[in-house]
């Protein structure tokens, strides 16, 4: 699985982007995979300035990738969600059952 990138935005930055949410991908948002290589840390790239391609789409319900036994930091929220959406979420429930502590 992918791991999630967390970084600090410069608050003092001489760039400012004003963004806007395009409609009709909403079903994407959150679950959509991309190949995010050639830009440096850049997070604001035009969109056919670079070729990235789709690597994978998350399942709906999907909540995100199991850091670990040390590094779980669920809100109650991600909990519910990760409990009512077993398809979506199978290797969390297979690493928090008895079954997934044995591999």
């Amino acid at each position: 699985m992918f791991a999630s990138v967390k970084g600090k935005a410069k608050v003092r930055s001489k760039y400012r982007y004003e963004l806007e949410k395009l409609v009709g991908f909403e079903d994407l948002e959150h679950r959509l995979v991309i190949q995010w290589e050639g830009v440096a840390q850049g997070w604001c790239v035009k969109i056919d300035t670079f070729n990235n391609e789709v690597v994978q789409l998350m399942p709906k319900g999907y909540v995100r990738d199991f850091p670990g036994y040390l590094e779980i930091d669920l809100s109650f929220r991600e909990l519910q969600d990760i409990v009512n959406d077993p398809n979506a979420n199978a290797i969390w429930h297979k690493m928090l059952s008895s079954d997934g502590l044995s591999t």
